[in-house]
């Protein structure tokens, strides 16, 4: 479907030259592992049920934010899965989606929902009152075609990934275009469809956007490294779908495919996974969405499952 004949190492980084770059491991990381420890949800279209998901945020005072896709909603939560509130309905007005995929919250509490097949953002306060919108169907600046996952950097700037332009597009908090790069600027090296975006500390940009790649660029689209291989073993991928980065920018991919979330450091080094495929504690059917809260605990949406779960870190000291 999307092929690229390129070979990489597991848990190695390309530089710019193609050369491989050893991925040294990271030894002053705050946790070593995560375990299960709580889920809620299940299928159905009342209050705290799920159709279909797509993206999730954690917001700054600690509400769990998912965007429905097949309700056309956005529903939000406490820390511990307790219903807290939720906006939207099909349609093409203001405040109305159609198969919402991704959703951050900016430090100020706004949310931010690509509003996937309208071909457009919108923002909301926290509790879903409407703000604004911007873009449209079209492959000019600011337009989408079937914009997917977004993220809001800690300058707050909006990064959008607009999957079917094959680009990443950027802009101002209000939604004025500040610029985009994309497929054709990384060339051989694979990424084709973005489904998502991540962004480090330091504002460089990660994107999935590949059947088993992950890239790393600058937020200007300057190539900065990818690391990825078909496969099922550690820092392989089948479909990385998701990302999220937390405050010691380990970056979380979930890999789809393979019913897991794997985690890195900054240059790709593998450091750990959890999940695997079923439906008991800690497996996944079909899981797509991920944030990590302040605390550290990791929120996986989980499509087939029709739930969230969420993993505390443990670190390497403790029992």
């Amino acid at each position: 479907m999307r092929f690229v004949t390129l070979i990489v190492l597991t848990s190695g980084l390309f530089g710019s030259s193609g050369d491989c770059v050893a991925a040294g491991s990271r030894t002053d990381l705050p946790y070593s592992e995560y375990v299960f420890a709580g889920k809620w949800g299940f299928v159905g279209s009342d209050v705290g049920q799920f159709g279909g998901f797509d993206g999730l945020s954690s917001g700054p005072d600690g509400r769990i934010y998912g965007a429905d896709a097949y309700h056309d909603r956005v529903q939000y939560f406490s820390p511990d899965g307790g219903f807290l509130g939720g906006w939207g309905k099909e349609g093409t007005g203001p405040g109305e989606c159609n198969a919402p995929w991704g959703v951050d919250v900016s430090p100020d509490g706004t949310v931010y929902v690509s509003d996937y097949l309208n071909h457009r953002v919108q923002f909301f306060t926290g509790d879903g009152k409407f703000l604004g919108s911007w873009g449209s169907e079209g492959s000019g600046e600011g337009e989408f075609k079937y914009p997917a996952g977004l993220v809001i950097a800690p300058d707050g700037r909006v990064f959008v990934a607009d999957s079917k332009n094959r680009r990443v597009q950027y802009f101002t908090a209000s939604g004025e275009y500040l610029g985009s790069w994309g497929t054709r600027d990384l060339g051989y090296r694979g990424m084709w469809f973005p489904y998502d975006v991540a962004v480090a500390s330091d504002g460089d940009v990660y994107v999935c956007g590949s059947e088993y790649m992950i890239f790393r660029c600058s937020d200007s689209g300057s190539f900065k490294g990818s690391w990825g291989f078909p496969g099922s073993a550690d820092g392989q991928f089948q479909w990385p779908s998701a990302l999220a980065v937390d405050r010691s920018d380990v970056l979380f991919v979930v890999d789809t495919n393979n019913r897991r979330v794997q985690y890195f450091s900054p240059d790709g080094a593998f450091l750990g996974a959890f999940g695997s495929e079923g439906r008991g504690d800690g497996e996944f059917v079909h899981p797509v969405g991920i944030t990590v809260a302040g605390d550290g605990t990791v929120y996986v949406s989980d499509e087939g499952g029709h739930n969230i779960q969420y993993f505390k870190p443990v670190t390497s000291n403790e029992p």
